[in-house]
């Protein structure tokens, strides 16, 4: 287990979305040279990958904290908790600056990715409440964009259709109240739990992200006339090469981890005690607080009472458990995620093999549901981080089973078809 593989400067590489990038890179690369093999334009890859990864982590993101609703603080998001009302002057400039233009949407988007890190770091020391030079500079840089977009802007409401104006005002309206808390807790930020926004750390769903960026790209193909299912099947086996390398993420950062197993088994792997695993697994129902006055040097037991002296407990913990006790508590568990990575290689191999096999266009996409649900369900076997909900499966057996089935109906309803075609002809 690897949560941060390195540093530069202050700043922390961690393991999960370092995976994700590169599994975005290698996508994106692949992508581009089987689009060049099949005479389609290369360059719109880019559009299509850029697409895919934010709806693909924002579902996958918003599937997970629906899914654990109960694990997060919601005080985040409430509004009578405290307003800025310069927020909401923020917010309306925000849209201004953004709205149908991609250039400033670029730059503010970086910016305040910036500003988040400045804060979240605390690379600089300000009172609650109060705002530093950077943030007066990304908002100099907003009114900027703001003037530049008001007269344009302006033209095209006017000119827009009623139920384009409905829109744009409807987005001015949620981008004030969000302007209003995000301002009021960006300021107060100490007082608030970020978890629900932490992606580094994991809890992204797969079938959340896949379910979300099949919708937008369809609406993007459909917009700009591009034959929709030719190119998922050109992408799919990119996805399940993703698959793969965001899985070894999940390894190293301690997520996604299975049911314990027997303590002799040649596969089965040891997370520290302050993981995910080990909290959740090996010393649920434990008084860590016990453990800890009953084994460690006295000199130590007052971590216990210090904030967040929980974490630096359970990870001193094993150094001072008898090596029996110790063995009965840290019992290993299944590599889940390997092997979900396993078979995410292994998919990608077949579906590379699979696409000279192919009759119609989109069979690759509908290859890639039947053998994904075998093994999703089959991983979800070995998983024990989520509850069952319809008998002893989990949602994302329901999922897998009904992706199986659509996608293996679908599949066996076109080869017939094509059959019977061939037969009359």
């Amino acid at each position: 287990m690897r949560p941060e593989l390195f540093h530069i400067g202050p700043l922390p590489i961690f393991s999960y979305g370092f995976m994700i990038l590169l599994a975005f890179l290698m996508g994106m690369k692949i992508g581009a040279a089987r689009f060049r093999a099949k005479g389609i334009n290369p360059e719109c890859i880019y559009d299509i990958g850029l697409i895919a990864m934010v709806s693909g982590v924002l579902g996958a993101r918003l599937f997970h904290l629906v899914q654990f609703r109960q694990q997060f603080d919601w005080a985040l998001f409430s509004l009578s908790d405290g307003v800025s009302l310069a927020g909401a002057m923020v917010g309306l400039l925000l849209l201004v600056a953004c709205y149908r233009q991609p250039q400033a949407m670029t730059y503010l988007g970086m910016g305040l990715v910036a500003l988040i890190l400045i804060k979240h770091q605390h690379l600089l020391a300000t009172p609650p409440g109060t705002f530093h030079i950077f943030d007066l500079l990304f908002l100099l840089i907003t009114v900027y964009f703001a003037g530049k977009n008001l007269r344009p802007l302006w033209s095209y409401v006017k000119q827009a259709s009623r139920g384009q104006q409905t829109l744009f005002f409807s987005t001015a309206i949620a981008c004030t109240i969000v302007g209003m808390r995000g301002i009021y807790c960006y300021q107060f930020a100490a007082n608030y739990s970020w978890d629900a926004f932490m992606i580094w750390r994991g809890g992204l769903v797969f079938f959340g992200g896949f379910i979300l960026a099949t919708i937008c790209l369809m609406y993007f193909f459909k917009k700009k006339n591009l034959p929709m299912l030719k190119i998922s099947d050109l992408l799919t086996p990119t996805l399940a090469l993703g698959l793969a390398i965001t899985r070894i993420g999940c390894f190293l950062n301690g997520c996604c981890f299975g049911a314990t197993c027997p303590m002799d088994a040649p596969y089965g792997v040891h997370f520290p005690a302050h993981s995910l695993a080990g909290q959740s697994q090996n010393l649920r129902g434990l008084n860590v607080e016990y453990l800890w006055k009953a084994y460690a040097p006295k000199t130590l037991h007052y971590l216990a009472k210090l904030p967040g002296g929980h974490y630096e407990i359970t990870r001193q913990l094993p150094k001072y458990l008898p090596p029996d006790l110790y063995r009965a508590i840290f019992k290993p568990v299944y590599p889940s995620q390997l092997f979900a990575s396993l078979s995410g290689f292994a998919l990608f191999l077949f579906l590379l093999w699979f696409d000279r096999y192919r009759r119609h266009d989109g069979e690759a996409l509908l290859m890639f549901g039947i053998v994904y649900g075998i093994f999703r369900f089959m991983e979800e076997m070995m998983r024990s981080d989520t509850a069952a909900v319809l008998g002893a499966l989990t949602i994302s057996q329901v999922v897998s089973c009904v992706l199986f089935c659509l996608c293996g109906g679908i599949f066996i309803f076109l080869r017939l078809r094509s059959s019977w075609q061939q037969r009359n002809q």
